[in-house]
């Protein structure tokens, strides 16, 4: 099944880079899963990084500038050893999404 956000601005990449978390908001996703996550209390679902089909327009993101390089077409040109060692631990998916084109909203 394909889970993506109802709204725009509601899906969330966590990831870690040397022990610090770091947050990017993505415009729009979509996910496969075989299995429908479970929810959490507030509505939102958590998806594994291995789930991800493609996410597009990062929004705004709290991983430092020193780090995130943009070369004149707006691709990102990460630090080397950013590349290397950034890790993505899940994404999240906050104020309603849709599966398979049906909306749910908490």
């Amino acid at each position: 099944m394909i889970i993506s956000p109802k709204y725009k601005k509601c899906l969330v990449e966590v990831g870690e880079y040397k022990g610090q978390l770091h947050t990017t908001v993505w415009r729009m996703g979509e996910f496969v899963v075989e299995e429908f996550p479970e929810m959490e209390s507030d509505g939102s679902l958590t998806l594994n990084p291995s789930s991800l089909v493609g996410c597009w327009d990062e929004w705004e993101t709290t991983i430092p500038t020193e780090l995130r390089k943009w070369d004149f077409d707006k691709q990102p040109i990460l630090e080397e050893d950013f590349r290397k060692n950034y890790k993505i631990l899940h994404y999240k998916i906050i104020d309603g999404f849709e599966v398979n084109g049906v909306k749910f909203i908490q």
